[in-house]
């Protein structure tokens, strides 16, 4: 983690970088020793860096607690639910994931959005018929982004 999170902040070029905050410095550490799954670690990379850029202040210490439940499936989720959102149609539904990623079974799929609602990162947009980023769940995919 240390290495991606050094990686991140090179890329940006920053002449200084800010000090972890304590209140998320020692969750989030603590949540990256225990965590063996790349794409996972590469989350808690980003979020350590982006709290480091004195550019940003959008890291909350909550944030690392929802990542902490997530699965690599509802990263992937996340990510279509993420791409959706600026578009003509921001909700989707089992299917439309199924679609883009014919790897993963309808009943996981479920799971992961079910998860991810009772974390509050999607909800049912009943007038559509299908699932949205919440406006948390936009934040954490700006917090995890390796992006400046």
């Amino acid at each position: 983690m240390a290495r991606e999170t050094k990686r991140i902040l090179d890329e940006r070029n920053l002449k200084e970088t800010a000090a972890l905050p304590e209140d998320l410095a020692t969750p989030l550490l603590e949540a990256a020793q225990r965590e063996p799954r790349e794409e996972i670690l590469k989350l808690y990379a980003a979020l350590a860096a982006n709290a480091m850029d004195p550019n940003r202040d959008d890291v909350r210490p909550e944030y690392v607690e929802t990542v902490r439940k997530w699965q690599p499936i509802d990263v992937r989720v996340m990510g279509y639910a993420r791409d959706r959102r600026n578009t003509n149609t921001p909700y989707f539904g089992v299917g439309d994931v199924v679609k883009v990623a014919p790897d993963l079974r309808n009943y996981a799929v479920e799971v992961s959005i079910n998860n991810l609602m009772e974390l509050k990162c999607l909800r049912l947009q009943a007038q559509q018929h299908g699932y949205v980023l919440t406006p948390y769940g936009s934040e954490i995919m700006l917090a995890v982004s390796d992006q400046p």
